[in-house]
């Protein structure tokens, strides 16, 4: 099939196995033959693509519940690529990956769309869900399931508490948004030091909230 068919997705959380998700991991998980890819059949012209739908119909895929009820079966959910992802599953924690790649994400993540004034705040916004205050509060909204499993719905992030960035010092914004880029750049070690300098400027944030 031609690429031009082809969507890049993330079909499995372990396919993001940092906190960071850029083309270069999305290349590495195609040099290693993963399922990386959706059909966008609605743009299907050529004889190969007809061939790999008629497959489809020969399987009894388009009778499936969901496909049987869309038009054209093969039809795929229109929505943009979300530059936050969030774990379903967790044992120790949330997980959150920051998407810079072109790849859209199936059910295992959750998708996180900014507003128009998360957009302002949104590498300071996942900088936090990094940090170890925000880890006890959505601990607090998660499922317990059994050996330590927790599970995350859309709702649980959004009941968690925030604090309002809107509150932020000019400079303290300037260093939570160096944090960030730090963040992504770094080892584990390092991350450690800098989710605990973001932790100190959070807490503060937090007490001007409430």
């Amino acid at each position: 099939l031609s690429e031009e068919y082809l969507i890049p997705c993330i079909s499995k959380s372990v396919h993001a196995r940092d906190i960071y998700f850029s083309n270069n991991e999305f290349e590495e998980l195609k040099s290693n033959d993963k399922k990386i890819y959706l059909f966008n059949g609605e743009k299907a012209s050529d004889v190969y693509a007809q061939r790999y739908i008629t497959e489809g119909e020969k399987m009894g895929i388009n009778q499936m519940y969901l496909t049987s009820n869309r038009k054209p079966w093969y039809a795929i959910e229109k929505r943009e690529i979300a530059p936050i992802w969030a774990g379903v599953f967790g044992r120790s924690g949330m997980k959150f990956v920051w998407n810079d790649s072109n790849c859209l994400n199936l059910t295992c993540f959750h998708a996180f769309y900014p507003s128009q004034l998360g957009k302002d705040f949104l590498d300071i916004f996942f900088l936090y869900l990094q940090s170890n205050t925000a880890k006890e509060l959505f601990d607090m909204e998660k499922r317990e399931y059994g050996n330590g499993l927790g599970k995350f719905e859309p709702n649980d992030l959004n009941k968690a508490y925030i604090p309002d960035f809107r509150l932020l010092s000019r400079e303290e914004k300037k260093r939570l948004s160096t944090y960030q880029k730090n963040l992504l750049e770094s080892d584990t070690e390092e991350r450690e030091e800098i989710v605990a300098n973001a932790d100190s400027i959070f807490n503060r944030l937090f007490q001007l909230t409430v």
